[in-house]
């Protein structure tokens, strides 16, 4: 920069350039597109989703109600429905984990059966390395039980809790289920 007084009192100062500092900006977030997910990246991504659900406070208050009102209930069973894509959706991962814990603290000594119609080929990958069994036709919650079942139906709709029951809808079946979902009064007046 130049600096020269002109005759008037003024000072002229030419422009200057600052020099570019070629720092590159390194990104410390690598972000991968959930479609380019392997089973390890999934894995991972559970792995870390877990940690995070059991150090909240919501997970603590959870586990004194499933204490309180699940611990004394003896499941042979449960079946999921509606979760999601554990690839596509975080989500879909905490309720996936939330399940898992689910079969855990209660020791279900029976099968855990799981469907969702968006489920990818990955997401069937990873129920089978965590031993659940997919559903394999789309049985809208029709599913009836012989046995003490729990369903875990995060964010279904009415018509599948509606299905869930009118399938189970004797006096020796309904006594032989419970269902984990949305509160049945969100239906009421819609």
């Amino acid at each position: 920069m130049t600096d020269q007084s002109d005759q008037d009192g003024f000072t002229t100062v030419e422009s200057f350039k600052y020099k570019k500092i070629s720092k590159k900006k390194r990104n410390k977030y690598t972000f991968k597109d959930p479609d380019d997910y392997t089973i390890d990246d999934l894995e991972a991504k559970l792995k870390e989703r877990r940690e995070f659900l059991e150090n909240s406070r919501f997970y603590k208050e959870l586990l004194d109600i499933f204490k309180e009102h699940l611990l004394n209930s003896k499941f042979n069973d449960i079946v999921c429905y509606g979760i999601g894509s554990m690839q596509k959706s975080k989500n879909a991962q905490y309720q996936f984990i939330l399940a898992l814990i689910l079969r855990d603290l209660l020791n279900i000594p029976g099968k855990m059966y799981i469907f969702d119609p968006v489920m990818t080929e990955l997401d069937k990958e990873l129920c089978t390395i965590y031993k659940l069994d997919i559903i394999q036709e789309n049985e809208q919650g029709k599913r009836a039980v012989e046995q003490s079942t729990l369903f875990y139906m995060p964010h279904c709709g009415r018509g599948l809790y509606s299905n869930t029951l009118s399938a189970n809808w004797t006096a020796r079946q309904l006594p032989l289920i419970t269902i984990i979902g949305n509160r049945f009064d969100m239906y009421v007046g819609r």
